[in-house]
C-alpha cells in the first residue's frame, strides 16, 4: 500500500488488488450491467455510468462479496473506523465521454481501476496532480476532495482496447 501526500489530504493506492481471475469476472459483470442500463433514465442523466447502487444488485456473487471484504478489510486496516457503504457505481470511458471535476458527499471514496490500459488517464486531483490509473489498484480518498476521471483524448479513446472501466464505493464512518 502506497500513501501519497497532496496538500495535506492523504491518498493510498493498492496496486495488484484482485487476482486476474476476480478482476475479470468483475468486468464481464460490469459491462453487462452497463448494457443493461443503457435505456435507464439515471443513464442518460450521468452516461456510462450504473446507478448507484451497484453493489446491491451484484453481492449474491462469490467474486463480489470477496472484492468487498477485501476492500472493507484494506480501509478497516486504514482508518481503524467502522464503516458503512453508501452508494456504488461503475464508470466507462470511451471517446464521448466528458467527466468533470466533483466531489462525494461521503467520508471515504473509492476508486478501483477494473481495465485501463493507458494509466496516464487515472483520477485528477484539484487539477493539480493524477494518481495514476494503474489496472487493477484501489485509490482511496476523502469524498470532499476535488477529483475526476482524466478523459482520454478523442483520437485515443474511440478504440475498444482503450475503454476504461473502473469501480467506485462511498463510506461514511458508522457513527
Amino acid at each position: 500500500m502506497r500513501e501519497i501526500n497532496i496538500e495535506n489530504n492523504h491518498f493510498y493506492q493498492d496496486i495488484g488488488f484482485c487476482t486476474d481471475s476476480q478482476r475479470k469476472s468483475l468486468l464481464k459483470d460490469v459491462i453487462k450491467i452497463l448494457e443493461d442500463c443503457k435505456d435507464s433514465d439515471f443513464n442518460k442523466i450521468h452516461p456510462y455510468q450504473t446507478d448507484s447502487n451497484l453493489y446491491e444488485k451484484v453481492k449474491n456473487k462469490k467474486h463480489w462479496l470477496d472484492f468487498y471484504d477485501r476492500l472493507y478489510t484494506k480501509l478497516y486496516g486504514i482508518y481503524k473506523k467502522e464503516l458503512k457503504l453508501k452508494q456504488s457505481w461503475a464508470n466507462f470511458s470511451k471517446e464521448n465521454n466528458d467527466f468533470s471535476f466533483h466531489t462525494h458527499n461521503y467520508d471515504i471514496t473509492c476508486v478501483y481501476h477494473l481495465k485501463n490500459n493507458l494509466p496516464e488517464y487515472g483520477t485528477n486531483i484539484e487539477n493539480k496532480v493524477i494518481i495514476p490509473g494503474i489496472e487493477n489498484s484501489l485509490v482511496i480518498f476523502k469524498g470532499d476532495v476535488s477529483h475526476s476521471i482524466c478523459n482520454m483524448p478523442k483520437d485515443i479513446a474511440k478504440y475498444e482496447k482503450n475503454y476504461r472501466y473502473s469501480l467506485v464505493f462511498d463510506f461514511n464512518y458508522d457513527k
